[in-house]
C-alpha cells in the first residue's frame, strides 16, 4: 500500500508539473495575426471558463496525497481499491495536458504558428497540417477531474481523519485571481511591447549619436591645430586690407569697361529675344503642321484599309453571288432535264413493246395482239423473215434510244455543273473567314482560292470524256457511231 500511495503521489506531482508547463506555453503562443488565447473564455458544454477548469486541476493537485502522507496515516487500513480508482482517471487527465504540449510541439515543427482564433479556441500550424482545438480538450479535463475528485475524496477521508477541508471558497477566489492575473498579464505584455519599441528607438538614437560624437572630436582637434596667435591674425589682416584695396581699384576699372560694353550687350540681347520669338513661332507652326500631317496619314491609312476591305468584300460578294445564281439556275434546269429523262425512258419503253411482243412468245396474247392472225404478216415465215422482222422493230428503237441518251447526258452534265458551281460558291463565300482565321497564310489562301475559282467546269468535263474508252474495239466503234462514250453519255 505504501508503494501505491507513493506511486499516486508521483502521478499527481507529474500532473502538476505537466499542467504548469503546458499552460505556460499556451499563454505565450501567438498566431500570425498577433492574437493569443484568453483563459477567461468559457469552455464549450461545461459553462466554466478555462481558468476555472485549470484552477480546479491546481486545487486537485494541492489536496492530493503527498510523498509523506503514508507516514502520518495507517496505510494498512486503506483499501487498494480506493487508490486504484484514482489511477485511471488521473492518467487520462495527464494525457489531456500532454496532448496540449504535444500539439504545440508539432505546430513548431510544421512551419511554426499559423492562425489562432481565440473565439472558437483553435490554433493551426502555418502549413495547415496540425490543428489544436482547446474546447474538447478542456471539456475532457473537466470530465476527468470529476472522476478524480469522486475517487479522491473517500481516500482523503481515510488519510486525514479530521475530514475534508472546504476548498470551495478558496477555489472560487483562486479562479478570480487567475482571471485577474491573465488580464494583468495581457496588460503587461502590451507594456512590454511598448517598452521594446522605446528601447529600439533609444538604441537607434545611441547608434546615431556615436558618429556625431566622433565628428565633434575631429572638428575640435582640427580647430586646435588651426588656432593662431593674435599677431599672426593682425599681419594677415593688414595684408588682406592691402589686397582688398588693390582689388577695389581693379574692380572700378573693370566696372568702367563693363559699362562701355553694356550698350552692345543690350542690343545683342534684343536681337536674341527677337530671334527666340521667331524660333518659338516657327516651332509652334512646325508642331501644328506635323500634327496635321500625322492626322492626314492616319486618315489615309484608315481609308486605305476601308478601301481594301471594301474591294475584297465586293470581289468575294460578287463571285459568291454570281456562283450562287448559276447554281440556282442550274438546279432549275436540272429538274427539267430529270423530267425529260423520265419521259425519254417512257418513250423507250413504248418502243420496246413491239419487239418484245414479236420475239417473246405469249407476250402478244397478253397484250391482246396475235401476230399469226395479222393480215399483213405471212402465215409461214422462215428464219430470214424472222430476223428481218426483228431488225425492223429494232430500228424503231433508235429515235427513243437517242432521245434517252441525249436526256441522260444533259442530266449528267447539269448535275456536274451544279456541283462545280456549289463548290465555287462555298469557296468564295468562306475565303474571307479562312483569311481572318489564318492571318499569316492569307496570301496562300487567296492564291489557292484564285486557282479553284478560275477553272472552267466545261473544260474538265470534256477532258474526262475524251479519256474514256471501251476495252472492246468493236463496241468502241459502235458507241462512236451512236455518239456515246464509255460510260453511256
Amino acid at each position: 500500500m505504501t508503494n501505491s500511495l507513493q506511486n499516486l503521489a508521483e502521478k499527481f506531482s507529474n500532473l502538476s508539473e505537466l499542467r504548469a508547463s503546458s499552460i505556460e506555453r499556451l499563454q505565450k503562443v501567438k498566431g500570425t495575426n498577433e492574437t493569443q488565447f484568453d483563459l477567461s473564455k468559457t469552455a464549450p458544454s461545461i459553462d466554466r471558463t478555462l481558468a476555472d477548469v485549470d484552477a480546479r486541476v491546481i486545487a486537485i493537485c494541492e489536496i492530493a496525497p503527498k510523498s509523506g502522507d503514508e507516514e502520518n496515516s495507517d496505510s494498512l487500513l486503506i483499501p487498494n481499491a480506493y487508490v486504484n480508482r484514482i489511477i485511471k482517471p488521473l492518467d487520462q487527465l495527464t494525457v489531456q495536458y500532454q496532448s496540449i504540449a504535444d500539439n504545440l510541439s508539432n505546430i513548431d515543427s510544421n512551419g511554426g504558428p499559423g492562425t489562432l482564433n481565440p473565439e472558437d479556441l483553435t490554433f493551426q500550424s502555418a502549413n495547415g497540417q496540425i490543428n489544436l482545438q482547446l474546447g474538447p480538450i478542456f471539456q475532457n479535463i473537466w470530465n476527468h477531474s470529476e472522476a478524480v475528485l469522486a475517487a479522491l475524496y473517500p481516500l482523503m477521508n481515510l488519510l486525514r481523519g479530521e475530514g475534508r477541508p472546504d476548498f470551495a471558497a478558496a477555489l472560487d477566489a483562486f479562479s478570480t485571481a487567475m482571471e485577474q492575473v491573465h488580464a494583468q498579464r495581457s496588460t503587461l505584455q502590451d507594456v512590454a511591447k511598448s517598452a521594446q519599441a522605446d528601447r529600439k528607438k533609444i538604441g537607434d538614437f545611441q547608434a546615431q549619436s556615436g558618429p556625431l560624437k566622433d565628428e565633434i572630436e575631429r572638428l575640435k582637434t582640427e580647430s586646435e591645430k588651426d588656432r593662431k596667435t593674435l599677431k599672426e591674425y593682425a599681419t594677415e589682416g593688414t595684408q588682406a586690407i592691402t589686397s582688398i584695396r588693390t582689388t577695389n581699384e581693379q574692380a572700378e576699372q573693370l566696372k568702367t569697361a563693363v559699362d562701355n560694353y553694356q550698350a552692345s550687350f543690350d542690343s545683342f540681347q534684343k536681337q536674341l529675344e527677337a530671334r527666340e520669338k521667331i524660333i518659338q513661332t516657327g516651332k509652334k507652326e512646325q508642331d501644328e503642321l506635323i500634327a496635321n500631317l500625322k492626322e492626314i496619314e492616319s486618315d489615309t491609312k484608315r481609308l486605305t484599309k476601308q478601301a481594301e476591305a471594301m474591294l475584297t468584300g465586293a470581289t468575294v460578294a460578287g463571285l459568291a453571288g454570281s456562283f450562287g445564281e448559276l447554281r440556282d439556275k442550274t438546279s432549275s434546269e436540272l429538274i427539267g432535264a430529270r423530267w425529260i429523262f423520265y419521259f425519254a425512258i417512257f418513250l423507250l419503253f413504248l418502243s420496246v413493246i413491239p419487239l418484245v411482243a414479236y420475239v417473246v412468245p405469249g407476250v402478244a396474247s397478253l397484250l391482246g395482239f396475235d401476230p399469226a392472225a395479222a393480215s399483213n404478216l405471212p402465215k409461214e415465215s422462215g428464219v430470214l423473215e424472222f430476223f428481218g422482222q426483228v431488225v425492223v422493230r429494232a430500228l424503231l428503237l433508235l429515235p427513243a434510244a437517242w432521245f434517252a441518251k441525249f436526256a441522260a447526258t444533259r442530266h449528267a452534265v447539269l448535275f456536274r455543273l451544279k456541283e462545280h458551281y456549289a463548290y465555287k460558291y462555298s469557296v468564295a463565300a468562306s475565303v474571307e473567314g479562312f483569311k481572318q482565321q489564318a492571318e499569316p497564310f492569307k496570301d496562300e489562301i487567296a492564291a489557292a482560292t484564285f486557282f479553284e475559282l478560275t477553272f472552267n467546269p466545261a473544260d474538265r468535263m470534256e477532258a474526262k470524256a475524251h479519256e474514256e474508252r471501251h476495252p472492246n474495239p468493236a463496241m468502241e466503234w459502235v458507241m462512236k457511231k451512236f455518239g456515246a462514250t464509255y460510260d453511256g453519255k
